[in-house]
């Protein structure tokens, strides 16, 4: 807060709220299962997702990230593989000179959890991509009659030779993963089989859970498990195509119209900037929930 001359000027520095599907660092990682195939998609920029797995001392694992999106052929992924204290055990670009999908095995030297890094080789490219963690221990090895989709209850699910799936024609799925059949872009694990995503929502074209579409058509935003023409009172357009909740500015924030901006607190708060405070700060008043400037005040943002 600075006072020059007669005027009080006040300085809020405000951070926008950028929609991420997935936690960008280690202390954010999503927590994933074993055998679980789990998409994803690294925005233009730099992006970047992180996932933590328990592995158990002396299974054999196969790790693979494999970019997903036809619309980006150019898309190179990247890996990086971190033990439980955060030292990087391992790293891959390309699998070999023509496969450009990412892939680390490792045997667990101690039950834990490990830590996984997603990103795109090139911070300007960017595009959706799918991640597994696989158990391949010699037990899991055996052929099977049917290619099941990844997550089932077993961990034993390679198919044919126990190393290559040959197809997922017995699966509702079209794409070999590191030898496992996961569900498809548009379709979601779910005890043993891949709804598509169109179950939550008629618009909905990829999503992580029951629960959370990523991807909507267009010109549609994405909202929680929906697709809307506009956000709700409760959620701001981030520019971006999602919905963010006006939570994401302050807990008790009801109503937004962007990520700088909170219109009304819950508690009796009263909305400034994009906090919610008990009282209207000096040289401020409320006016319907919100502390505005009295005459002769410049409010910078």
């Amino acid at each position: 807060m600075y006072f020059l001359g007669s005027f009080l000027v006040l300085f809020f520095f405000l951070s926008s709220t950028l929609a991420d599907d997935y936690g960008d660092s280690i202390s954010t990682a999503a927590q994933i299962s074993v055998n679980q195939a789990v998409q994803g998609r690294i925005d233009c920029g730099g992006d970047r997702d992180f996932f933590k797995v328990k592995l158990v001392q002396g299974r054999n694992y196969r790790l693979t990230l494999q970019a997903l999106d036809p619309t980006s052929p150019s898309f190179d992924v990247f890996m990086t593989f971190y033990g439980p204290t955060g030292s990087k055990i391992d790293e891959n670009d390309d699998i070999s000179g023509s496969n450009k999908n990412s892939r680390i095995e490792y045997q667990a030297a101690s039950t834990d959890t490990y830590y996984i890094e997603a990103r795109g080789f090139n911070s300007g490219k960017c595009g959706k991509y799918v991640f597994a963690a696989i158990d391949y221990s010699p037990e899991c090895s055996t052929a099977c009659e049917n290619c099941q989709p990844i997550s089932s209850p077993s961990p034993c699910t390679i198919c044919g030779s126990g190393v290559n799936c040959p197809s997922c024609s017995n699966s509702p799925t079209s794409t070999v993963i590191g030898g496992y059949c996961p569900c498809d872009v548009g379709r979601y694990y779910d005890s043993g089989s891949c709804p598509p995503c169109s179950n939550l929502d008629g618009d909905c074209l990829a999503c992580r859970d029951s629960s959370t579409c990523t991807d909507c058509t267009d010109p549609l935003l994405i909202y929680g498990s929906s697709c809307e023409t506009e956000c709700p009172g409760e959620a701001y357009n981030n520019g971006a195509g999602y919905c963010i909740p006006c939570t994401s500015l302050h807990g008790s924030c009801l109503t937004c119209n962007s990520s700088l901006t909170c219109t009304s607190c819950d508690h009796g708060l009263v909305a400034l900037g994009k906090d919610c405070i008990n009282d209207c700060i000096t040289g401020t008043y409320e006016d319907s929930g919100i502390c505005t400037c009295k005459n002769r005040i410049a409010l910078l943002n």
